[in-house]
């Protein structure tokens, strides 16, 4: 009885902190150039970079060195088209050039959109920071859609819950 019970109020709490999570204010980023809408918590910044767009989160005051953020990049693949199996052997092969120190966790299939989507979980380094990294890809239009969260190990589960549903939120908007 006693193992029921402390299972269901585990339940009601970790349910509730998801539902709290669900009930932020959300903003929706409608993409002018890449046909896209994603909708993120009102308490973060959304940064358009070289056709790049970037959903911050707030600062957890001046000491806050590193901001976790969520980016959306796209990768027009009209010129040398791929499926989305090369295109994660190629990203596999690349990582280590682009990202010091990169380890690979985890790699699994997922759904985005409705469309077939691989995720990967790694570590890499940036400057003198220890980071880890979810991130989605999947292929649309001809073009390689990727959503990466990126957190400083100590608070990449501090702000996973959120960053997930940042990245399932993203629609093709033809």
């Amino acid at each position: 009885m006693k193992k029921t019970l402390f299972i269901l109020v585990l339940s009601v709490a970790l349910f509730s902190q998801v539902a709290g999570i669900n009930a932020e204010e959300q903003r929706t980023y409608m993409s002018p150039y890449f046909n896209f809408a994603i909708n993120y918590p009102s308490s973060w910044q959304a940064r358009e970079l070289s056709g790049m767009v970037f959903f911050l989160s707030p600062r957890e005051g001046n000491s806050d060195g590193f901001t976790e953020n969520v980016g959306v990049t796209i990768e027009d693949l009209a010129k040398n088209p791929m499926s989305l199996d090369e295109y994660e052997t190629i990203s596999l092969k690349n990582a280590p050039s682009i990202i010091p120190a990169f380890k690979l966790i985890e790699k699994n299939n997922a759904k985005i959109d409705g469309k077939n989507a691989y995720f990967m979980v790694y570590t890499g380094s940036a400057q003198t920071r220890s980071l880890k990294y979810k991130s989605y890809t999947f292929i649309t239009d001809s073009k390689a859609f990727t959503l990466t969260y990126s957190a400083e190990k100590k608070n990449y589960d501090k702000y996973l819950k959120r960053a997930e549903l940042i990245m399932r939120s993203i629609k093709i908007t033809h």
